[in-house]
């Protein structure tokens, strides 16, 4: 059975999250290299070194005791690779999934923009001693060139978005990084679909398996909707399944139609605009042969499953 509870590493305690979003934490431990004002936690994978104020967010789902941030994802991911796989992680934030992800995988390559929050995705594989995760100082995009980020959500550093207009920030492409994947997590704050076209040769070649985030909201605000993923994903053959939660683990439901399964999982954002609720999704080719473990809903049973879970959300509310 695993042993789910985490504590800090050679820092203060930390009574509750207020106190993360409220005041400076810093390590007492001189054997580790450290990150001023940070703060290291040990979880089910590993030391994750995390900015308590700028990533609260993230700094509070590393430290709760009952579960690690999107574990259910992790293992469903890991369903899909084994130690000969070489993984792409397409907005790897700190390493949340790098660090974990490497310890399956024979590679790991991880993209990170931000200088702030890739100086943390470097120092977490540095005091996990992990050989195997190449890090990249880098945006993705459909073609190479420069953009800028958009400012910090107060706490929230992983919703920090590309801006479409020419900066610090250096943009290349999966097809120009690396000439070999097996998956493809992307989770890059609407830039999904312009990520995926700068992949056409990898898929062409490599025909990986992809784990991507889908958050309407983000995807607007660079002039895309989750039919543009359809698209790319039926103009290379590939099959797409929605990660659904059912208690303590994930099924795959197959997807009829995108527009409707987002319409299901957010309806005001769908049809009113505004702040949506981000949903995973993940895409095969259509002759790939899913691992056995792995359970699979009809896309008539993914709608039903949906339907169910919105109406038992609204009557909660009540």
């Amino acid at each position: 059975m695993i042993n789910k509870s985490r504590t800090t590493v050679n820092y203060v305690d930390i009574p509750s999250i207020q106190d993360i979003s409220g005041r400076i934490i810093t390590t007492m431990n001189e054997k580790l290299p450290i990150i001023p004002n940070s703060v290291t936690v040990k979880t089910l994978y590993g030391l994750l070194s995390v900015d308590p104020k700028r990533d609260a967010k993230i700094a509070s789902r590393l430290l709760d005791k009952e579960s690690y941030h999107q574990h259910q994802a992790l293992l469903l991911i890991k369903k899909f690779i084994n130690e000969n796989s070489v993984v792409i992680d397409a907005g790897a934030h700190i390493g949340t999934f790098s660090i974990p992800l490497s310890k399956w995988a024979k590679k790991v390559v991880s993209f990170e923009p931000s200088p702030d929050t890739f100086k943390y995705l470097e120092h977490n594989s540095l005091i996990n001693d992990i050989k195997n995760v190449e890090a990249k100082k880098l945006g993705l995009g459909s073609a190479p060139g420069r953009a800028s980020l958009g400012e910090v959500q107060p706490g929230n550093a992983g919703s920090q978005m590309l801006q479409d207009r020419p900066g610090d920030i250096v943009i290349s492409t999966i097809d120009a990084e690396t000439n070999e994947a097996d998956l493809i997590k992307i989770d890059v704050e609407g830039m999904e679909p312009a990520v995926l076209g700068g992949a056409k040769k990898t898929f062409t070649s490599n025909q990986p398996v992809v784990f991507l985030e889908v958050n309407l909201y983000a995807l607007r605000k660079h002039d895309f909707s989750q039919r543009d993923i359809a698209k790319f994903f039926k103009s290379i053959g590939y099959r797409m399944y929605c990660c659904l939660e059912i208690g303590d683990r994930i099924v795959l439901g197959k997807i009829l139609n995108t527009s409707l399964l987002t319409c299901l999982i957010s309806p005001r954002a769908f049809f009113l605009g505004g702040p949506s609720l981000s949903f995973d999704i993940m895409a095969s080719p259509h002759n790939y042969k899913m691992p056995e473990s792995v359970e699979i809903f009809s896309p008539l049973k993914t709608i039903y499953f949906l339907i169910k879970q919105k109406i038992g959300q609204k009557l909660g509310k009540n």
